[in-house]
C-alpha cells in the first residue's frame, strides 16, 4: 500500500510501502509517536481523525475491511487475551 497521512499541520505518515511474502509475519516497532498507530488504523480502515490522501491495496486491489481479514491480523498491544494463552496461541486464535 502507500498512502500519506496528515493530522492538523503535522505530517504523520509520508509515502509508505510495504511488500511482504504469503506467510510471512511482520511485526511493526518503532518509538512513540512514529506513526506506528496511525498506520495500522489506516491498513485496518479504522482511521477516523486527520486529512488522508493516497491509497490503500492489498494485491493491487483497494483495500476492505474483508479483504484485509482474508490476508492478516491486527492484534492489538492492550493485554485483552486470556492470560493462560501463549503469543503463538493468541496469534492462532485472532486469525
Amino acid at each position: 500500500f502507500s498512502v500519506k497521512t496528515s493530522q492538523g499541520a503535522k505530517q504523520i505518515l509520508n509515502d509508505i510501502s510495504l511488500s511482504a511474502r504469503n506467510g510471512e509475519l511482520l511485526a511493526l516497532m518503532g518509538p512513540s509517536g512514529a506513526g506506528k498507530t496511525t498506520l495500522l488504523e489506516l491498513m485496518t480502515l479504522e482511521l477516523k481523525a486527520g486529512e488522508v490522501s493516497g491509497s490503500v491495496t492489498l494485491n493491487r486491489e483497494p483495500m476492505t475491511f474483508e479483504l484485509f481479514r482474508k490476508h492478516a491480523v491486527y492484534v492489538e498491544q492492550y493485554d485483552l487475551h486470556w492470560g493462560f494463552l501463549t503469543c503463538r496461541e493468541i496469534m492462532r486464535f485472532a486469525a
